[in-house]
């Protein structure tokens, strides 16, 4: 191939000047992927507000960054710089004349509140559908109908029409939850009536009216009455027993079944008796803390509490 050595060297050193030098390559690798990565990234790069041809941004003042937005606004116009724009109630005051909601200041006003006897013309619809393509006659009649009434009432628009019917479905889901409410009172009433024997009504007649003090004592009063005398202590009992509102109780209040308010009304009673009892009974301190002047406390609370 090579004649000899000398030739086969000078052609390879040729080749490594001129052909294949090492860094020359690296150099153009590294400069390739360096304007690839600036091409990617101007790409994504988001567009400035003159670019997309929008004004500058307005830069705050130095007394609005000092004072903020808000109270900038408020110095202004307390020195007079700027202008307070009305608010309505001021703008309705200093035109009595002028009914809200109405047009007064167009062409054609009737005055006096009422506005333009001029017809609004109509907008004209389109031939077309947003695809481009050519409406067929049904699809030209609701068009002509959207907007303008329905079928039926050419008065009423499609809008009214559907928000009446949401109405009706709420009056008669309400008409139903209140008829639910009250089979379910109903329901809660008689079973309550079930659970509640002859012999808890005339126990709780006897203890509540004091004609016994223990239930002992109620139980051997009851052995002595007839049957005639505790129906009609049944008879009159059944009567008041009913759930009274906002008395602290669900259902009748001898059942002993309290509230979650009136539990904790307890519960906060009997923390702050426990403070009074360290403090001091006085009332200054029954005031501080909301326990009434004319609470008596009970033997019981003076013995739990460690009253002196």
């Amino acid at each position: 191939m090579f004649r000899d050595l000398k030739e086969y060297q000078e052609i390879a050193k040729i080749y490594a000047d001129k052909v294949s030098k090492p860094e020359n390559l690296d150099e153009n690798a590294r400069a390739e992927a360096a304007a690839r990565r600036r091409e990617i990234q101007n790409k994504n790069k988001p567009k400035t507000r003159a670019e997309l041809g929008l004004p500058p941004k307005k830069k705050p003042s130095p007394f609005e960054r000092k004072f903020g937005k808000e109270r900038n606004e408020k110095r202004m116009i307390s020195q007079g710089v700027k202008k307070k724009l009305p608010t309505t109630d001021e703008i309705r005051k200093a035109n009595p004349n002028v009914v809200p909601g109405t047009r007064v200041n167009e062409i054609g006003a009737q005055g006096g509140g009422k506005p333009s006897s001029v017809p609004v013309p109509k907008p004209e619809i389109s031939k077309f559908t947003k695809q481009g393509k050519p409406r067929t006659k049904a699809q030209m009649m609701a068009a002509k109908r959207i907007g303008s009434g329905t079928a039926k009432n050419p008065d009423t628009t499609i809008a009214q029409v559907k928000q009446s019917n949401q109405d009706a479905m709420r009056a008669r889901a309400k008409a139903k939850f209140e008829a639910f409410k009250k089979r379910r009172a109903e329901k809660k009433a008689a079973k309550m009536n079930e659970d509640i024997t002859p012999y808890d009504i005339v126990l709780e007649y006897l203890l509540s009216s004091e004609q016994a003090a223990t239930i002992e004592e109620a139980n051997y009063v009851m052995t002595e009455m007839d049957a005639e005398t505790i129906q009609g202590i049944v008879e009159e009992q059944k009567k008041t027993l009913i759930e009274k509102p906002n008395d602290g109780y669900i259902g009748p209040k001898f059942l002993g079944i309290k509230t979650i308010g009136k539990r904790r009304e307890e519960f906060q009673l009997d923390s702050n008796l426990k403070k009074l009892s360290k403090t001091g009974d006085s009332p200054e301190t029954r005031d501080m803390l909301n326990i009434p002047r004319d609470y008596k406390i009970t033997p019981e609370q003076k013995m739990k509490y460690g009253f002196k």
